[in-house]
């Protein structure tokens, strides 16, 4: 066998386990989006700097009054949150998930 063809069969194998792993982490992606659409409870995520909203599942726009369909990147935490948690995010959540990468 010429070194081309062990060459070829050897990239082609690289590529499809490449083509593979690409598949399996696309479908790892969609269950744990399917996840979060699918809980009942609160779930969204905010630029840490500026504290505007990035993303909030469709329970989380229920809870805060929110269309399904609603631009949730011009709000702040502060619009949607009550004190309460305003207060737990600066003084407990965001310190911490500054620590640690998570809270």
């Amino acid at each position: 066998m010429s070194t081309w063809s062990n060459w070829s069969r050897e990239r082609t194998a690289r590529l499809a386990a490449e083509v593979a792993e690409r598949i399996r982490v696309q479908e790892e992606q969609e269950r744990l989006a399917a996840i979060i659409e699918a809980t009942p409870d609160f779930v969204g995520y905010i630029d840490a700097k500026d504290t505007h909203f990035i993303f909030i599942n469709k329970a989380g726009r229920k809870m805060a009054g929110l269309s399904e369909d609603e631009d949730v990147t011009q709000l702040k935490i502060a619009d949607i949150l009550p004190e309460r948690s305003i207060i737990m995010f600066n003084d407990e959540i965001a310190p911490e998930a500054i620590r640690n990468g998570k809270w």
